[in-house]
């Protein structure tokens, strides 16, 4: 965090850009910034997998349950999070 405040923020502004994939765009070109994407995405598809996993063996050590019982719950318990959510600030533009 040290140093996005220090070195990539002031980066960003001298380049006018809002993220690091538009300063890759600038820099680099559309192609790096596609794999920049492609990359984030693959990296969010692997920790979501992690994170359900480790909710999982959580809930059945203390459901003290089977493991498929474990990731249904833990499934369950993440949509209705997520629909909660949804509904208090769908409307949200």
């Amino acid at each position: 965090m040290l140093f996005l405040a220090l070195v990539m923020i002031a980066v960003l502004l001298h380049f006018q850009t809002h993220s690091v994939p538009g300063y890759l765009k600038l820099r680099f070109g559309e192609p790096s910034r596609a794999l920049s994407a492609v990359s984030f995405a693959f990296m969010t598809v692997l920790m979501s997998g992690v994170n359900m996993f480790a909710m999982a063996k959580v809930m059945q050590i203390v459901l003290d349950g089977t493991s498929i019982s474990a990731s249904g719950f833990s499934s369950l318990t993440v949509a209705i999070y997520v629909t909660l959510g949804r509904a208090a600030f769908g409307n949200l533009q």
